[in-house]
């Protein structure tokens, strides 16, 4: 009778094990047919995003002024000289990587109420980079994210 409640306690810890993370990172093809993703919520998405650095052409960060803390779920837009949008996504983390084909872009970023935007020129071989601050109140920032 003792192994019962152990081996249902082992099939619950296996279950738990192989449940999918709350967060995962958002991965896809821009309009151009590149592929970029999204994340950096926990160190194996930070480290999976490391890896894929050096095939990124633009590489975008958000983060809180003041604080630094990285933001997620900041709508993300970027859209082609001709007025053709690229790509349209929500983040799935901090860090944002994409393969552009070279050309002129506006990259927009909004926030809640807060609306950024910048332009980028991607160049073959050469990578960009673009850091997003947002005036986000310190009750706002996530736990464990403070300052």
């Amino acid at each position: 009778m003792a192994r019962t409640p152990a081996l249902a306690l082992a099939l619950s810890l296996a279950c738990i094990a192989a449940m999918p993370a709350v967060h995962a990172m958002v991965e896809g093809r821009t309009s151009q047919g590149g592929a970029f993703v999204s994340g950096g919520i926990d160190v194996g998405e930070r480290d999976a995003l490391a890896a894929r650095r050096a095939q990124a052409s633009l590489r975008i960060t958000t983060a809180a002024r003041g604080s630094g803390a990285y933001l997620a779920d900041v709508q993300m837009r970027i859209v082609a000289r001709d007025g053709a949008t690229v790509l349209d996504t929500t983040l799935d983390g901090p860090w944002l990587l994409v393969d552009l084909a070279p050309g002129d872009y506006r990259v927009q970023a909004v926030e809640g109420t807060q609306s950024l935007e910048r332009q980028v020129r991607i160049r073959a071989g050469a990578a960009r980079e673009i850091v997003f601050y947002f005036e986000v109140p310190a009750e706002s920032v996530p736990k464990g994210q403070e300052p």
